[in-house]
């Protein structure tokens, strides 16, 4: 992971260059627990209202279900548990839309995408003003019974991807 966790998710919303998947897509395929490549963060996707005010979740939201840095003492930056990272609040033509990604390892937001790849992987694609000058991040599904139970938990073993 090139920030860690923060610009996994930055790179989770960059791969939306890539061709589009080959099942058809639904907003909610993407509700559920992803792991980043490499395997030190994993995010819980969920709808969310896009606005506290708004009567519907129309949104989907991503937050830090756990992280690899939660536990080691010599941490050089903060644990991102609980964190709420990304956010897209349009679906369009299988692909999240209109969505930021914020990166904590530097501080900074990101406009973003994601879609599902032809592997069933989210591909997410953070940019700052041009998509093609990007980046890509790859998030692989989690079984939900393999993630820890507190966001500081010890690495699961063996990860059972859905």
């Amino acid at each position: 992971m090139t920030f860690k966790l923060g610009f996994s998710v930055v790179a989770l919303l960059a791969s939306l260059t890539m061709g589009a998947s080959a099942r058809a897509q639904a907003a909610d395929d993407f509700v559920g627990y992803w792991i980043t490549e490499e395997k030190d963060v994993i995010i819980r996707l969920a709808r969310c209202k896009r606005q506290s005010f708004m009567p519907e979740a129309t949104s989907i939201c991503g937050r830090v279900v756990w992280d690899v840095v939660a536990k080691d003492p010599n941490r050089k930056v903060p644990s991102d548990c609980n964190r709420r990272l990304v956010q897209f609040n349009e679906f369009k033509d299988g692909t999240w839309e209109d969505g930021w990604a914020f990166n904590s390892r530097d501080n900074r937001s990101y406009l973003a995408k994601m879609r599902l790849n032809d592997k069933g992987q989210i591909a997410a694609r953070t940019y700052v003003g041009n998509e093609m000058q990007g980046q890509t991040l790859i998030f692989n599904p989690v079984m939900a019974a393999d993630v820890p139970p507190d966001c500081q938990g010890q690495r699961p073993d063996q990860i059972r991807l859905r």
